[in-house]
């Protein structure tokens, strides 16, 4: 442990921990980025061996502020607990009117001191968050150079307000003709029958039919294997998890895996078997499952997550920029060389020599 007394009081703490308490505004955070769920990630899901370093700045023992980060084993830097399982980080977490100059300071430790300090790999940040560009300034002014870059998309609709029939006139013609048809075929040729898990009594039984569908499917193997069946047990505990399975003839379809909570209801994963393919099976659950996310959870948003799969645009409204924060502190010929090494990159990108995305920060 490090402790460092600085203005008022203020105690710089960096542990090597193997839990994640104190949040600074855990009311606030979102499922993806509470403390649950960021304790859940480091236990099932990093495919890489890590340690978890939390560092937070205290005051009169009250935290305000606080970085998550793991510390690779093989690799001297601090990096944002997340992984292709995130949706959003909120990278360096304040509360409202703490003092610049003493999270400078704090931060200025974390650089000088902190093991892996030097370099700060900050993901999933929200570009249009006014926190995103006050944690560059911060970082800035406690001696670190910094690089954003474009990370991902983020895809939602604002429902607030509307039925579904609101929602659903407002998308294109084509997907609601072609998902309308679909039904109306399955539901006249077929025994459909639709199941969903919200509380951990009803997860087990249909946990397995959405394990048989994933794997029968055309995505990836999901590792660590134990992560997903331990986020839906962390959701479900809460009731935020919305577990549905599609049967047809009896025969599981098509899975989706949903989070609902303060009115956001996320559309998390999703798979369907090829064999039931051709008859829109997956189309016609998200059809259902966001006609019940609007009418019986009355949510404000319905959210695809990340990624910018084009049949995404179809079902949401508003695309939104997730960016990756680096941020070098050491003043040695290294850090130099990765400096130029952006800056020749930037240009490079911009004469054509790569795919380049802007990045806008609110």
């Amino acid at each position: 442990m490090t402790k460092q007394t600085g203005q008022d009081g203020e105690r710089f703490v960096a542990d090597v921990v193997t839990t994640i308490d104190k949040p600074v505004r855990a009311a606030t955070y979102s499922f993806f980025s509470n403390d649950e769920w960021l304790q859940c990630l480091f236990d099932h899901g990093l495919n890489e061996p890590a340690d978890l370093a939390v560092h937070t700045l205290t005051s009169d023992a009250r935290p305000i502020a606080r970085l998550v980060a793991v510390r690779p084993l093989e690799v001297d830097q601090l990096v944002s607990l997340t992984n292709y399982y995130s949706l959003i980080n909120p990278g360096l977490e304040t509360v409202p009117g703490a003092l610049g100059d003493v999270l400078i300071d704090w931060l200025a430790a974390i650089r000088r001191t902190a093991p892996g300090g030097r370099r700060l790999v900050l993901d999933y940040l929200a570009a249009w968050d006014p926190a995103t560009p006050q944690q560059v300034a911060l970082l800035q002014a406690a001696g670190y150079r910094i690089d954003v870059q474009h990370k991902t998309w983020n895809w939602r609709v604002c429902v607030a307000g509307k039925t579904f029939a609101d929602y659903w006139s407002a998308r294109p013609s084509r997907l609601r003709n072609t998902v309308d048809r679909a039904d109306r075929r399955l539901t006249q040729r077929r025994s459909v029958r639709l199941e969903l898990a919200q509380s951990l009594a009803e997860l087990d039984g249909l946990m397995s039919d959405y394990q048989a569908v994933y794997s029968r499917s055309w995505k990836p193997t999901e590792t660590p294997a134990g992560f997903m069946p331990a986020m839906m047990r962390l959701a479900a505990s809460g009731g935020r998890l919305r577990l549905a399975v599609l049967y047809l003839d009896d025969q599981p379809a098509a899975a989706q895996c949903w989070i609902v909570d303060q009115g956001i209801a996320t559309i998390y994963k999703l798979a369907h078997d090829p064999v039931f393919g051709r008859e829109s099976v997956g189309s016609v659950l998200t059809r259902r499952l966001i006609e019940r996310a609007i009418e019986t959870d009355k949510v404000a948003f319905i959210d695809y997550g990340v990624g910018d799969e084009p049949y995404k645009r179809d079902w949401m409204a508003d695309r939104r920029q997730l960016v990756t924060l680096t941020a070098v502190g050491d003043a040695g010929p290294i850090a130099a060389a990765t400096v130029l090494k952006w800056r020749l990159r930037d240009v490079l990108r911009r004469l054509g020599w790569r795919d380049y995305v802007p990045v806008q920060l609110a």
